[in-house]
């Protein structure tokens, strides 16, 4: 009889031990799958970001060499990221900039060379004037890259629903001309004043 108890003492053991092992691989899998599929600069950006105002510099910086490279155009030369250069200087924390813009910012990231298309979406200048804010809740739900096309716009996961696709895009915070500078089109785009220096 006692033996018996024994045995099915060890058999539950092993089944929790078995379970809990399990469970530890299913997350890993989940956050491997998230980033390769989202980016690991975005996922570190969410981890760093949880203790809020964190310096991320590196973690865009290591995004950025990412995107240059697999020549992801878009991602290097387009689209914004919130970088905190300097968590006690107000005026710099969250600016949104391009791959491209951060090249000047003496961070580390070298010119990217194999996405000669950048120096197109580019040209010397200064944004100026008063933005138009966009009406970004119309790409509500259609996803980040979705979202992120309308320039001024921002996009926010649902925190219920894993679908990626499920969110909601609005208004970046502080929208000012200033972020769009040496970016012609998008700077017109959100209906401000692009002046060349150049």
């Amino acid at each position: 009889m006692k033996r018996g108890l024994r045995m099915n003492r060890n058999a539950q053991s092993m089944t929790i031990g078995t379970l809990v092992v399990m469970i530890l691989g299913i997350i890993v899998l989940v956050v491997l799958a998230y980033g390769f599929t989202v980016g690991w600069g975005d996922l570190f950006s969410r981890i760093t970001g949880l203790g809020g105002g964190k310096v991320n510099v590196q973690t865009v910086v290591q995004s950025c060499q990412i995107a240059c490279s697999t020549q992801s155009s878009y991602d290097y030369c387009t689209r914004t990221r919130g970088v905190v250069f300097d968590e006690t200087d107000a005026q710099r924390n969250k600016i949104p900039i391009t791959c491209s813009q951060l090249e000047t910012e003496n961070v580390g990231l070298e010119r990217c060379s194999s996405i000669p298309n950048c120096n197109a979406v580019l040209n010397k200048g200064v944004c100026s004037g008063t933005p138009i804010t966009p009406d970004c809740g119309v790409r509500s739900n259609g996803g980040r890259t979705n979202c992120e096309q309308l320039m001024g716009c921002t996009w926010e996961d649902n925190t219920v629903s894993t679908d990626p696709n499920v969110g909601t895009c609005k208004a970046q915070p502080n929208l000012v001309c200033g972020n769009y500078n040496d970016r012609e089109a998008d700077c017109e785009s959100i209906g401000c004043q692009f002046t060349p220096t150049a």
